[in-house]
Formats: C-alpha cells, sequence, structure tokens
C-alpha cells in the first residue's frame, strides 16, 4: 500500500462504523504493517487491534483468504479472538505483550512454546482454506517481477538452484507461512500468532523451516524445535529451508521494486542475501 497517509485515512473511513464499537472509536496508527493499515482501537469496552488492507497479487495476499485464515487460526486458539471480519478488515481482541525478536530463538524454553502452538496449529484441519501456500508457484513468479540486474549473477543462479529443487509436500494443514519473529506474541502466559494474510493450506515443514532461517537456529536448536513440534521430520524441515530463505529475499526484492527502500527494507534486504548465500544447497 504505496500511499500510506490516504491508505489509513480509508482504512479509517471503513473501520469507524462498524457495528461491534460501544460509544465512538479512537484509533492509535501502529506503524509496523508493511502490506496494510494497522490500528490499535479504543471504545467503551475496552482496546482493540484493528487492521485494514486490500488484495495484493504481487505478493499472493488475497483478504478473503486472509478472513477464512484468520478466523481457522482463532478457533484453533492460535490466533487471538476475532471480533470482525469482512471486506478487508479484521478486528481481534488485543494482546498486551511482546513480540518475538531473533535472539528468542537461543532460548530453548521460547522455542518449546513455540512448538507448542504450531503443533497445536498443525493438528488442525484445513477445511474450509482454498487457497494453498504452494512455493513452486510463488517463487517463479517473484523471479519474474525483478528487473534484470536486481541480483548479481552468483545469487540469481543460487536462487535458480533453489526453485529448481523445492520439495513437493503435501498441503495437509492451515500454513501461517510468515513466521517472523514479531509475528509471535507473548502475553506472559501463552504465545499468539498474528498476521495471517500469507496463510493457506500447506504442510507443517513449511513454518518449521520458517522458525530455522528466520531466527537463525544451529543445527542443535533446529533440531530440539523440529522434535518438540512432533510432526516433521529434521529432513523434511532441512530440505523445505533454503525454499523459504529464498521466498523471504524474493518478497524483500519485490516490495522493494514496489515502495523503495522504505522503513527497514535496505537492511532487512541485506540480511536475507546473507542467509541466502550461507545455507547449504
Amino acid at each position: 500500500m504505496a500511499d500510506m497517509t490516504s491508505a489509513r485515512a480509508e482504512a479509517v473511513k471503513r473501520l469507524t462504523p462498524l457495528p461491534i464499537w460501544r460509544g465512538a472509536p479512537a484509533f492509535s496508527i501502529i506503524e509496523d504493517g508493511r502490506t496494510n493499515c494497522n490500528f490499535f482501537v479504543t471504545d467503551d469496552t475496552g482496546r482493540y487491534f484493528a487492521r485494514f488492507g486490500v488484495d495484493l497479487p504481487h505478493h499472493f495476499i488475497f483478504r478473503d483468504n486472509e478472513r477464512l485464515a484468520v478466523l481457522k487460526a482463532a478457533e484453533f486458539g492460535v490466533a487471538p479472538p476475532v471480533l470482525y471480519a469482512a471486506d478487508g478488515i479484521v478486528v481481534s481482541a488485543f494482546i498486551d505483550g511482546r513480540g518475538l525478536v531473533i535472539e528468542d530463538g537461543a532460548d530453548k524454553a521460547v522455542l518449546k512454546r513455540i512448538a507448542a502452538v504450531l503443533r497445536r496449529l498443525h493438528d488442525g484441519t484445513p477445511e474450509g482454506i482454498v487457497h494453498e501456500f504452494d512455493l513452486t508457484a510463488i517463487l517463479p513468479a517473484y523471479m519474474d517481477m525483478l528487473p534484470a540486474g536486481t541480483l548479481d549473477a552468483d545469487d540469481e543462479n543460487r536462487l535458480k538452484r533453489i526453485i529448481a529443487s523445492i520439495p513437493r509436500l503435501p498441503p495437509v494443514s492451515l500454513a501461517h507461512s510468515d513466521l517472523i519473529p514479531n509475528n509471535f506474541m507473548d502475553d506472559g502466559e501463552r504465545l499468539w500468532v498474528i498476521d495471517w494474510e500469507y496463510a493457506g493450506r500447506g504442510h507443517p515443514a513449511i513454518d518449521l523451516a520458517m522458525i530455522v532461517s528466520n531466527f537463525d537456529l544451529t543445527e542443535e536448536l533446529a533440531r530440539y524445535v523440529i522434535a518438540e513440534h512432533g510432526l516433521c521430520s529434521y529432513d523434511e524441515v532441512r530440505d523445505m529451508t533454503p525454499a523459504l530463505i529464498a521466498r523471504e529475499l524474493l518478497w524483500t526484492l519485490v516490495q522493494i521494486g514496489r515502495v523503495g527502500l522504505a522503513g527497514d527494507l535496505a537492511e532487512y534486504r541485506e540480511i536475507c542475501l546473507k542467509r541466502l548465500r550461507e545455507c547449504p544447497l
């Protein structure tokens, strides 16, 4: 959403008349949203989290799919309870806590909690979820969006080798498919998973590979979280990890092409390039 000022104005216009509010809602902007508008909302009954977004086909984001996914995840007790979900709007309970950071991946106690919440997610059936998070379609499409010269020859060749060997695992569960650290919220008692716009039917190894790559886990810690989760083999996750590293880099490059070097995109591009260059093929 390139023009965030107008997008936020449209979001507030759409959110204000919702029938869920008691009294006049007050909106506070959350700056973190890259592909949507996020707000804290306060009314006479308390505080809530609200987001508004439009379809972004270049990122395979379709808001009706997000609606289905977040409702299913809330049903599983993984996402916060949802008060309203329709027409690109999701309003959910406000979680008073902190987002995880990369350094949390060094703590086995945190990894155990991550494994437990993902096991709860992956134990549920993805019935009713139409969209599949299909890396064999997503990665080549992202590559085709990049202008010539975006990557140097070595990086481009690594990506092509990864794309040629993406594991094909059955879409047996709901996969979140965007498990960066701050999409986990810790309220002090439990972890919640937020931001479901990329979710779809997939294999649990997709989400576990994201934990391995996005938390920069050592092999020891990767084996630990995979064993705690219990639904994937280490080999399945290891083989899937390069594809998720490639996806994160390609997402970043496509986003830069759309909005420029906004926010932390330049820094994040370098992190993703480093992971690509270091991942074993």
